[in-house]
């Protein structure tokens, strides 16, 4: 009721304010309004062309963004693959590392035994050497 109230006086009050002036002045007040409303009314054709222009930029960023995380889950893929492949090699390096590792050490017993063997055969070729010329001379 209040604001019913407070619109009925603003009402009043115009109409008092308006019933006071000459023709020439609300013929002025009416062009004025006039005037203004075709401002508003290009402002928001404007507004309208614009949030429009915005809503296809948004659009577009949305499209541009669905091609851009495609792209990422793409890589993401790859590079769990890469990874995957990446530990197989070290796997694969690991047990080569092993092998080597085992073969050089058996190398080293064959090399130990060959040298041992080496030796022998010296000594023993120097003591039928010996043998051999103490048979001639003695």
């Amino acid at each position: 009721m209040a604001t019913n109230a407070k619109e009925n006086s603003a009402i009043k009050g115009r109409q008092t304010k308006l019933s006071k002036k000459s023709h020439e002045e609300l013929i002025a007040i009416v062009l004025k309004k006039d005037r203004v409303e075709r401002n508003l009314t290009r402002q928001i054709g404007n507004l309208k062309a614009e949030v429009n222009h915005l809503v296809f930029r948004v659009e577009n960023f949305d499209r541009d963004m669905a091609g851009v995380n495609k792209q990422r889950n793409i890589l993401i893929d790859k590079n769990k693959t890469l990874n995957e492949q990446l530990n197989a090699i070290r796997m694969e390096k690991e047990d080569t590392d092993k092998m080597n590792k085992t073969y050089h050490n058996l190398l080293e017993v064959k090399e130990k035994e060959i040298h041992n063997l080496y030796r022998l055969l010296g000594f023993s070729g120097t003591l039928l050497l010996g043998a051999c010329i103490c048979f001639i001379f003695c």
